[in-house]
């Protein structure tokens, strides 16, 4: 899949463990995130809106649809309640 080669480096676009669990820790500790939810995070900030100019970054239009989002948590109450 492109994530190590052949002798078992890790591809430099990927981030390391440590790299990518930096984001949960800045999420529970950083003041400017205080009662702030509901925001996908990337690289130690907010994630801006993915455009096809730089497309391995960036969040979805359709992950902020809020009739989408409220959508897949009705679905997901039925299925966990079965």
């Amino acid at each position: 899949m492109g994530w190590i080669d052949e002798a078992g480096a890790r591809n430099p676009r990927f981030k390391s463990t440590g790299q990518g669990s930096s984001i949960s820790i800045w999420a529970a500790v950083a003041p400017e995130l205080e009662k702030v939810g509901g925001k996908y995070l990337e690289d130690g900030s907010i994630a801006k809106p993915w455009s096809d100019d730089d497309s391995m970054y960036g969040v979805k239009s359709y992950a902020l649809n809020p009739e989408g989002a409220e959508r897949l948590w009705s679905v997901s109450e039925k299925l966990c309640t079965r």
